[in-house]
């Protein structure tokens, strides 16, 4: 690094936290999501199997956000197609999909010519090539000139690629899409078959790629998206798992449909910050641990809410894997990293294996 590239820079003090504080505190948070998964286990044993009913259940297709981890999701959204004898968009007619998710779910769904879970997982390698591969000193002064690390043309043209000039409204299938508005700081739920003509009208003619930027946009990682006058941003700031969210859009509407009665939640992977007092003493590492430990604060909400979904009648098969320690940035690029995230799916298919089944169960007796 020369000379001037240091004058640039601007140094920022954190504060070091306790590090057995911090430590002490993702346990916790660990064992929160073990004690959850441990109930939510014994819901099928309480409640039994739901029938399945054609006329009553409608299936919906969830991804969550979280940047370049939709990795993850790609290759589960593979593991559910290889146990189903047609294309996804046969069995769902509803997607819902937040910040990466919504790429995916759009991806699988919402154009003609729909991509499986390999091609999309292909998608977001030359992701990590293309828009997240710029050096830590160009994030920064970016950072510190726009307020984003990263420019949005190269992630606008890769979602064209995908989506093309598709108009939201022209999906062929119902995408329920969460933003949230900068200006009001409030969350707002796009969906392209909304049953009121006025809001139906306003969300329909927008570009397709632009409501998924919106969705994706992240904020301190890429600038808010316009669309029809205002300014949008992540919808993961509210409704990082788009489950919830859109069973209640859909229970609102009065669709030509019945209510949804079996959701298959494919999660982007859980991080683990390490676990020594190492990382915590440097800036950057301070700065790592603390989004990995924000990012999984974020998900316990998730697990929680996934709880009470049998005692709506809805039956949820919730595919979601741990990944390896210290990885699961949301602008994670390197070659090496995203191979171990992918290896985190293989490495958790035998535990997955029953969920999978029940899947291709319910889903094959639903669409025959």
């Amino acid at each position: 690094m020369s000379d001037d590239d240091e004058e640039d820079l601007i140094e920022i003090e954190v504060p070091a936290p306790r590090e057995r504080d911090v430590l002490d505190a993702f346990r916790k948070l660990m064992a929160e999501r073990d004690r959850i998964d441990q109930e939510t286990a014994k819901l099928p044993m309480i409640l039994g199997r739901f029938p399945v009913r054609r006329s009553r259940i409608w299936p919906l297709l969830s991804v969550d956000g979280g940047g370049m981890r939709g990795l993850v999701a790609a290759r589960l959204l593979q593991e559910v197609e290889k146990r189903l004898p047609n294309p996804l968009g046969h069995y769902f007619s509803v997607g819902a999909g937040t910040s990466t998710g919504a790429l995916v779910v759009a991806a699988a769904l919402g154009t003609d010519q729909p991509k499986n879970g390999e091609e999309i997982a292909k998608l977001y390698r030359q992701l990590g090539e293309d828009v997240f591969a710029d050096g830590w000193i160009r994030r920064h002064r970016r950072l510190m000139r726009t307020g984003s690390r990263y420019r949005d043309d190269t992630l606008r043209e890769a979602i064209k690629g995908v989506v093309g000039d598709r108009r939201f409204g022209d999906a062929p299938k119902r995408l329920i899409v969460p933003v949230t508005a900068e200006q009001a700081r409030a969350g707002r739920v796009l969906d392209n078959r909304h049953d009121d003509d006025d809001e139906r009208d306003a969300v329909a003619g927008l570009p397709l790629a632009e409501v998924l930027m919106a969705s994706a946009a992240a904020p301190s990682y890429l600038p808010p998206v316009k669309l029809a006058g205002d300014y949008y941003l992540d919808g993961g700031l509210w409704a990082n798992n788009p489950t919830q969210t859109a069973i209640d859009q859909i229970r609102d509407s009065a669709t030509d449909h019945g209510p949804v009665g079996f959701v298959v939640s494919i999660g982007t992977g859980l991080p683990k910050p390490p676990s020594g007092s190492r990382s915590l003493r440097t800036r950057s590492g301070r700065a790592r641990y603390g989004a990995l430990v924000g990012d999984v604060i974020g998900q316990i909400p998730t697990e929680r809410m996934l709880v009470t979904m049998p005692l709506r009648r809805v039956e949820v098969v919730r595919l979601q894997v741990d990944l390896p320690v210290g990885v699961g940035r949301l602008d994670e690029a390197e070659s090496s990293e995203l191979d171990r995230l992918e290896q985190a799916v293989d490495d958790a298919l035998p535990k997955l294996g029953q969920k999978l089944d029940r899947a291709r169960e319910v889903l094959t007796a639903l669409r025959p």
